[in-house]
Parts: structure tokens; sequence; C-alpha cells
């Protein structure tokens, strides 16, 4: 069924979900996190709050918003796909590394 056709439920729904498998996702050395004034357990816990928040205060918008917000979730959701993928990495590599001239342990 493509996304023009289907009902606005499961479109949120299937948008929430995605969001939550990409969070997921995240390596787990961005544990701790500073937001807001507040020292967070994790970085995927802010994540899910957060997500959960903003689809619960738009629960009952009307069709016209409903799709503006599902317009701005999936660029949010294609934004996490390319870090999460390394996309621009892949894109613009860094430097070659740099060869030491001397072995460690001579000067």
């Amino acid at each position: 069924m493509s996304t023009a056709v289907m009902p606005t439920r499961p479109r949120v729904l299937s948008l929430y979900r995605k969001l939550l498998q990409q969070v997921k996702r995240f390596p787990p050395e961005v544990s701790s996190t500073f937001v807001e004034g507040q020292t967070r357990s994790s970085f995927h816990e802010m994540m899910r709050e957060r997500m959960r928040t903003e689809f619960k205060s738009n629960k009952n918008a009307d069709a016209l918003r409903t799709r503006e917000l599902l317009e701005y979730g999936q660029r949010e959701s294609d934004s996490l796909s390319s870090i999460l993928s390394n996309q621009y990495l892949k894109q613009h590599p860094g430097p070659p590394a740099v060869k030491k001239l001397h072995p460690e342990g001579t000067p």
C-alpha cells in the first residue's frame, strides 16, 4: 500500500516504531547526555521520552497538521538513517592516516 493511500493512524504508528528502532541502533557510547540542564541516563531514554511527548501532544491534530507532522517525522527518520549509515563520512572521507616517521620508542 502506498503512503499516499495508507490511512493516517497506521502511518503514524509505523513512523513511531521506525523512529524507536533507529534510536535503538545508536551506539552505547552515546550513554550519558547533558540536555536542557539535566543529565539523562542515556541518549536512548532521552529520545524515547521526547518522541513519546511529541506524538502524544499531537494526538488530536487536524488532518493538515497531521500530514505536516508526518512529513517532518519522515525527514527526521531519513536524517537518522543517514547518520546511522555514516553516509556523510562515506561521501566526504577525512584525510588519509598520517604515517609516523619514527616507530614508537625511537627518537
